[in-house]
């Protein structure tokens, strides 16, 4: 019974041996991360981490006061350019590829839009204005609109810049345009629109015409044939539908 107590005992302390072992390897590996090490570790990681959004988050806010600044700056200039266009006296404007509107000064809006506002005219194309225009002051009265488009085509088709006399009716007179129109391209050197400039000479035209006919009645040698060619020569400017003419 000693013998078989001694043995047990023996087993006893073997096991306890085995485990005391396993915790001190345990513990090894635990103390080789060092706690307390690791914990000032953490710390500093942590602090790193906050310097990094704190350094991320004054940069958003300083590109948010940038980009408001550049849009301030942009207004500015819009604005600028809006109010040097609008009290220019020749009509400007500019279309997108497609013929709509994107820009148009005072004038235009006024001598060729019967007074509409830009958000009437933004969009929209020759075409789609002029059924507006006549159903204002009906068909006869507004026959403006249909060359226009069709010299716009001449632009893209040949991205060259052309000088055109357009004329049709405007609110049942005849109004004559020279027209200076070019091609509009983006950063891509991509073409994306037209702009144009009008210039009503309809006085001057008419003027010139008149002329052309008092000098035929005073003149014996100023004949017929003298004055159709200088008529020619003159109506030669026109823009006719499906005509590509230019006198520039």
């Amino acid at each position: 019974m000693v013998i078989k107590d001694s043995r047990t005992g023996l087993q006893n302390r073997t096991i306890m041996q085995k485990i005391i072992g396993i915790l001190k390897y345990i513990w090894k590996q635990v103390n080789v991360f060092d706690i307390p090490q690791l914990a000032r570790d953490i710390s500093c990681d942590v602090k790193h981490i906050r310097k990094c959004y704190d350094d991320s988050q004054k940069a958003i806010e300083d590109y948010k006061i940038e980009l408001a600044k550049e849009r301030e700056d942009r207004i500015r200039e819009q604005n600028l350019f809006v109010s040097v266009m609008d009290h220019i006296e020749d009509m400007l404007w500019s279309k997108d590829i497609d013929g709509r509107y994107i820009v148009a000064n005072k004038a235009f809006r006024n001598k060729f839009c019967y007074g509409l506002s830009w958000n009437e005219i933004q969009g929209r194309n020759d075409i789609e204005l002029a059924k507006i225009f006549k159903e204002k002051v009906g068909n006869e009265n507004h026959t403006f609109g249909e060359v226009c488009y069709n010299s716009d085509e001449v632009i893209i088709r040949t991205e060259a810049s052309r000088e055109f006399l357009e004329y049709g009716m405007i609110n049942g007179k005849m109004m004559k345009l020279v027209v200076n129109k070019s091609p509009v391209y983006n950063y891509t050197g991509k073409m994306f629109g037209t702009c144009g400039t009008g210039r009503d000479i309809t006085d001057w035209h008419d003027s010139l015409e008149e002329a052309i006919t008092k000098i035929q009645s005073w003149c014996s040698c100023f004949g017929q044939e003298e004055t159709e060619m200088l008529l020619k020569e003159l109506n030669k400017l026109k823009f006719e539908e499906g005509d590509h003419v230019s006198i520039g």
